[in-house]
């Protein structure tokens, strides 16, 4: 490849997707890992979560996708940031090569499922009470000559002067095959949502599509900033505080094609965590499998507990505060990280 002149200071670098992939490649090359005073220091929680597991790229992948998950079943939990009321929901990008581990996010997200499955239980009763109900009024309806056909007009029916209204569709997992109008729809019929893929191309090729282009609802989400939305054959939907959490995986290419646009925001959204590849195959007939999924379970069972407590505080959240030693702690570092960048990349940071 030819080399390029250097640009003037302060100047924005013309960089083809590729370059810049690549360049992030190198730049990420040897990632810092979790350290040991992370492990040591782990609540109990964590610390039993991941030692699980043997190998320590198995425990760090563990912990970071726990972390990011649980994240979003802590509602009500906040913490003042900047003048901001922040609440507890992450976006976290795990990737590697083939076979490095990526599959532990899957065992990971088990620790949500009682949360989604209760949500979606009572999603299904309350639907059916709403289909018997439409069957009792159309009766009614029938005796005094009035009866429709159509589910849809049905569903319109009077009912004591009052439309009668489908029930909210609960779930805690959000599709991320999905398109732009359902998305809202169904964020605003839940206080809170996580979208889990391991497959970081699902939710690429559903903001391609002419109706799946949802990035700006990531961008404003992410800071819990009101989302309006409007479009002649909808109805208005007008989503407040919103609560997304989000937790992809796939193999280092990939986040090019998902970060195609470095500059709208969604990258520096992000945490990252990288898995190296190993030079040695891994057993899959150790019989611990069973152990591991029972252990992840309870723990699960822990997590709903506390998304029920917090779920009922209403209006009342819980705050989180730093200590006055780890809020100057906190200034000190990113103070000293955000001149080095100043310095390195000017008003292009």
């Amino acid at each position: 490849m030819q080399k390029k002149e250097n640009a003037p200071k302060g100047a924005r670098k013309e960089q083809s997707i590729d370059d810049w992939f690549y360049e992030l490649v190198d730049k990420l090359n040897n990632p810092d890992q979790f350290s040991d005073e992370v492990f040591k220091h782990l609540p109990g929680f964590f610390s039993s979560l991941v030692e699980l597991f043997i190998d320590r790229q198995q425990q760090e992948t563990t912990l970071f996708c726990s972390l990011v998950l649980i994240s979003g079943a802590l509602p009500n939990y906040r913490v003042v940031y900047d003048g901001d009321q922040i609440d507890a929901n992450l976006f976290g990008y795990l990737y590697g090569p083939a076979g490095s581990g990526k599959g532990l996010m899957k065992k990971c997200k088990q620790l949500l499922v009682p949360i989604h499955k209760e949500k979606r239980l009572r999603t299904i009763a309350a639907y059916e009470k709403y289909l018997q109900q439409l069957q009792s009024d159309k009766r009614k309806r029938k005796g005094k000559g009035v009866v429709s056909e159509d589910v849809q007009e049905e569903s319109i029916a009077l009912q004591n002067d009052k439309v009668l209204l489908p029930p909210p569709d609960e779930m805690l997992f959000l599709p991320a095959n999905n398109t732009k109008s359902n998305i809202y729809q169904l964020m605003e019929a839940n206080k809170g949502v996580v979208i889990c893929e391991s497959e970081a191309m699902v939710l690429t090729t559903a903001l391609k599509q002419e109706h799946g282009a949802f990035v700006d609802l990531l961008l404003q989400a992410f800071h819990h900033e009101t989302y309006s939305y409007s479009r002649k054959s909808d109805r208005t939907i007008e989503i407040e505080h919103p609560l997304l959490t989000v937790l992809l995986s796939s193999t280092p290419k990939h986040i090019v094609r998902f970060f195609n646009d470095v500059e709208n925001g969604l990258y520096s959204r992000f945490i990252f965590y990288r898995l190296n590849s190993s030079s040695e195959f891994r057993n899959p007939f150790e019989d611990r499998t069973s152990n591991i999924d029972a252990a992840i379970d309870t723990k699960a069972q822990l997590v709903k507990k506390v998304y029920d407590y917090l779920s009922g505080l209403g209006d009342m959240p819980l705050y989180f505060s730093l200590t006055s030693s780890q809020k100057d702690k906190m200034y000190a570092h990113f103070k000293v990280i955000c001149k080095e960048y100043k310095t390195q990349f000017g008003d292009d940071m």
